[in-house]
């Protein structure tokens, strides 16, 4: 251990109405990597005026790459004799200091990725000069005034609960204690990197290589199947090609909802489709018509490959985050890796020993080298053996924005699959060799296969994801007019197959950008993936009936697309051209025509109230050394849900408590542990900031709904709650009255829940809401601040009650919503259902009209 720090920090003030809680250090610890949880670590700066300190406040979660960076002014003395290991977060995650009551942006100094240095004073000193040596301007200090660097842990709190005998507490504490503790060290393995990781999506890259590459060079086949006697003058041998890769796209919503509704059976699937595979091509190399191919090589084989995709990319984005958008653009560019290598040895085989004997090779090869592959497939979070079937998150289907994305992909995907089933057939035609031609292939290929992970990682990086996307259809368009149009020579078509494999493909690997985009849910991101897929799909489907009403039978080397494939090649650029249009369109309309009106509506009034608002309540001792406030860049393994980063930390307007959202609060998604609590015990729950907002009045709601089974997993528009305490108004004074919010307020922003005794034992979402009124008198007015919590409820008891969604307890003109509590009239009526009559001993604080 090092040398003990001062006791108490003088904190500035944070925000209007609200004040941070002093920093408190216990000790100063020279093996800070060692303890999972969340540690503190300031570094003192002495001003160029030498008027104070400016303290950094770095907070370390177990959780890599999560962190938060903030500042506070302190009148700290030097302490030289501190030595001390430093950790330097530089992540684009809320990133702030507060320097003599200004807030100023940390994100040009600090760029995106951790480093840690174990060094003592002098060596994490010089390291951090390196990295603020930028900032001299801007924070007005220099960096030869850093003081020291230190590192502190402050001590968690204990849950606060008890029964009606308080002697009984202490004993049931330090059992309480012990499990957080338990709990804390137990942290999953890190995501965006990491031996596992890594793992899991290297196999996943192979498997998409092999097991994709296949369908995509069924090209080969299909020239080899037309100059066989038995298969000649047979139109229906492209059906084969285009059915597994049609289901392939095509089913992609479906197998991703099944793997979503069902994820503790994804290694399963796995292992179910994936013989899928391996026995269409071993039954194709059986049957001797077309209509065998079409039902073994396309059907059995397109089913088994979209049934074991999702699972493998659900587990993918489990463990890539940050960086989802490398992990899905290299994934996707395995296409591209296939490209390159496949065909040819699938053409050498067919010309070699048949189609027979290379469908058996083939099946025997993946079996030989995907085989080994599966067991490695293995998600990061945990699933419980009694969790309830998640429901599929569809909100994203009504966002505009999503349609718009929806749009350009379907009109990109009609255009974007002809170069390279064309490409051969265009070389040949203008006096190239077949070599050539599948040189010029093979480049795309290439192309592609970089292009795909550039852009997968420029999505990661906060660039615009529509204007990477218009940027790619842009520079396509270009290629196919101004180089597949004029290409008369090997040096044309290359320089064609390069910029329009790197950029044409590219394109799909938006997918991830704009599903973030439409949805701040992470467990959909599997989900609009798989949708854009389908749209993109769509054009793959129609890619030959409609090449076959765009090509010509004459071929004049001297006109445009040397005549037959002229308008091949003005359909392709027109595609990606329009492509580029409906988003640029999109972004070129009024504000107020491109977000929905609620939408519209609750931005402006929460930036309007910024400074007024709370965080979700912090239920204290389930966040060990955690500080609630930072609850969407220090995840720790809580039972509170959690919310994302928003501009504001926000509230739901009425005329949205019928949306998910009112039932956990804003893209909440559910906690990962839960806090064990009796039948018949209470629990304290603690807003943060203190003091809540004098100003917010309103009614205190508490409502309890069954999991089912384990509340990790639980969809959150499936459960229904029921009632089990209210609070709406306690007195008549102060004006307008003195509602159940400011007995909270007035009782350290604090409030005391009491689970019912007779429920029976099981897992549970406590959901405990303030609904403001201080602007309810419009339709829209009246604010809710809903947040939920996983108790682990155990009892001798055998209630089980019946609930409802949330979504329908109330309505934006319902009594107790639409109200002006400034007109007060000496009642107030709590929306709602009724209080769950089995509460025993229940306290209803209200007006005596309910």
């Amino acid at each position: 251990m090092g040398n003990t720090a001062p006791s108490d920090f003088p904190v500035d003030s944070f925000d209007a109405g609200h004040s941070l809680r002093p920093l408190v250090a216990t000790h100063i610890s020279t093996e800070p990597f060692r303890n999972p949880r969340v540690t503190y670590k300031t570094v003192m700066l002495k001003s160029a005026e030498k008027e104070r300190h400016v303290v950094f406040m770095i907070l370390r979660n177990r959780w890599p790459f999560q962190h938060e960076l903030r500042g506070y002014g302190s009148d700290l003395e030097e302490d030289s004799s501190s030595q001390d290991t430093v950790l330097v977060t530089k992540r684009r995650l809320f990133n702030y200091i507060w320097f003599r009551g200004s807030s100023i942006d940390l994100d040009p100094i600090f760029d995106e990725h951790a480093v840690n240095t174990r060094q003592r004073r002098n060596g994490a000193q010089s390291e951090l000069k390196l990295y603020l040596s930028n900032a001299k301007k801007t924070f007005n200090f220099i960096p030869e005034d850093i003081i020291f660097i230190a590192l502190m842990e402050p001590t968690s709190i204990p849950l606060q609960r008890w029964e009606s005998d308080r002697q009984t507490a202490a004993p049931r504490q330090e059992t309480l204690d012990s499990q957080n503790e338990q709990s804390a060290v137990q942290s999953l393995k890190p995501v965006d990197g990491g031996i596992t990781a890594w793992r899991v999506l290297i196999a996943a890259f192979i498997f998409e290589a092999l097991l994709w590459g296949l369908p995509i060079s069924f090209g080969v086949f299909q020239e080899y199947y037309t100059t066989l006697p038995q298969f000649a003058g047979n139109s229906n041998v492209a059906l084969i090609g285009t059915i597994a890769q049609g289901l392939s796209y095509l089913g992609s919503p479906l197998s991703a909802a099944i793997t979503r509704r069902f994820p503790k059976y994804r290694r399963q699937q796995i292992w179910l489709s994936w013989p899928l595979c391996i026995g269409g091509l071993i039954a194709g190399s059986f049957t001797t018509s077309v209509t065998g191919l079409i039902l073994t090589q396309g059907v059995m084989y397109g089913v088994g490959f979209i049934l074991l995709t999702y699972p493998i990319l659900s587990m993918v984005d489990e463990w890539w985050v940050a960086r989802k958008g490398m992990a899905f653009g290299l994934i996707t560019s395995a296409a591209g890796a296939a490209g390159v290598i496949i065909p040819f040895i699938i053409n050498a085989l067919l010309r070699k020993y048949g189609y027979q004997t290379t469908l058996r090779a083939l099946g025997i090869g993946m079996l030989l080298l995907t085989g080994p592959l599966i067991p490695l497939f293995k998600g990061r979070l945990p699933v419980s053996e009694h969790s309830t079937p998640a429901k599929v998150n569809w909100d994203f289907l009504q966002k505009p924005l999503f349609y718009v994305y929806g749009i350009s992909t379907l009109i990109q995907g009609l255009g974007l699959f002809f170069p390279a089933l064309y490409l051969p057939s265009y070389a040949t035609s203008i006096g190239l060799s077949s070599t050539q031609g599948a040189l010029a292939l093979a480049t795309m290929s290439l192309a592609q296969l970089i292009g795909q992970f550039a852009f997968g990682w420029l999505t990661d990086q906060k660039i615009s994801v529509s204007g990477l996307a218009i940027a790619c259809s842009i520079m396509a368009t270009i290629a196919t007019f101004a180089l597949w149009g004029t290409a008369k020579s090997l040096g044309l078509l290359v320089g064609f197959s390069l910029l329009y494999g790197f950029f044409g493909y590219g394109f799909g690997v938006m997918r991830v950008g704009m599903g973030r985009a439409v949805s701040d849910d992470p467990s959909t991101a599997v989900t609009t993936y798989s949708t854009l897929v389908f749209f993109q799909g769509i054009g793959n489907v129609l890619v030959g009936p409609v090449s076959q009403a765009l090509i010509l039978r004459r071929v004049n080397i001297e006109e445009y697309g040397i005549s037959k494939y002229k308008f091949l090649v003005v359909f392709t650029g027109g595609c990606m051209a329009a492509s580029a249009v409906v988003i640029t369109i999109w972004y070129t309309l009024p504000r107020s025509l491109r977000v929905l009106t609620f939408e519209k509506r609750f931005l402006r009034t929460s930036r309007a109230s910024r400074a007024s608002h709370g965080v979700a309540p912090a239920v204290q001792g389930c966040y060990p050394n955690y500080d609630p406030k930072s609850q969407h860049v220090m995840i720790p393994s809580s039972a509170g849900w959690s919310i994302p980063l928003d501009e504001d930390y926000g509230f739901i307007p009425s005329f949205s408590f019928t949306d998910p959202d009112i039932v956990c609060h804003k893209g909440a998604t559910p906690g990962q542990n839960t806090i064990p609590i009796n039948a018949g015990d209470s629990i304290v729950l603690q807003w943060y900031p203190t003091p809540w907002t004098s100003g917010h009045h309103g009614p205190v709601l508490d409502y309890l709904a069954s999991c089912n089974g384990s509340c990790t997993t639980v969809e959150k528009t499936e459960l229904k709650f029921f009632k089990i305490a209210e609070a709406g108004i306690i007195a008549s004074t102060p004006f307008p009255a003195y509602y159940a919010s400011d007995l909270l307020r007035d009782n350290n922003s604090s409030w005391t829940v009491t689970i019912p005794s007779t429920l029976k034992s099981g897992e549970y979402i406590l959901r405990h809401e303030i609904i403001a009124l201080h602007v309810a008198w419009n339709e829209g007015g009246a604010q809710a601040y809903p947040q939920c919590i996983n108790l682990n409820v155990t009892g001798i008891g055998n209630d089980e009650p019946v609930g409802k969604s949330a979504q329908i307890f109330y309505g934006s003109k319902d009594e107790g919503i639409l109200i002006d509590i400034w007109q007060f009239n000496g009642t107030y009526a709590i929306p709602g259902p009724d209080v769950w009559p089995g509460v025993v001993g229940h306290a209803q604080l209200n007006s005596p009209t309910k």
